[in-house]
């Protein structure tokens, strides 16, 4: 990221996560805009244990509470761009088995591939 600032500025805080350095080296005789260079840090988001964190979100919902013994609970699945999908599938179908349902899985995609399991391989 470049951003400008004034002669007079040296360091600036843009905010809590942007910090700039002023670098003041110019060739002489030639009149170029002034320009630092910028960077950006992001607070860390990463979810530690993932199946866990996703057993404590559906236990918090009062989905469960609504859904009998042994009912039959569909499971979409897709996979275009989704991190560690697997262990998300396996904490789900998991939870559902806890609370005595009978999960099972189906491919939930758009109309790539069809929108069929077979048209996926192509």
């Amino acid at each position: 990221m470049i951003v400008a600032i004034t002669e007079s500025a040296k360091t600036t805080a843009i905010s809590n996560h942007i910090r700039i350095q002023a670098e003041w080296a110019y060739a002489e005789g030639m009149n170029f805009p002034r320009f630092v260079r910028a960077e950006q840090s992001f607070p860390n988001r990463a979810i530690g244990n993932i199946g866990e964190h996703i057993r404590q979100e559906l236990a918090q919902s009062d989905f469960a509470s609504r859904v009998p013994k042994g009912a039959r609970i569909a499971i979409g699945v897709g996979s275009r761009g989704i991190s560690n999908i697997a262990t998300i599938t396996k904490a789900v179908v998991n939870f559902w088995k806890e609370q005595g349902a009978q999960p099972f899985i189906f491919p939930a995609m758009g109309s790539h591939g069809a929108a069929t399991a077979e048209g996926q391989l192509d």
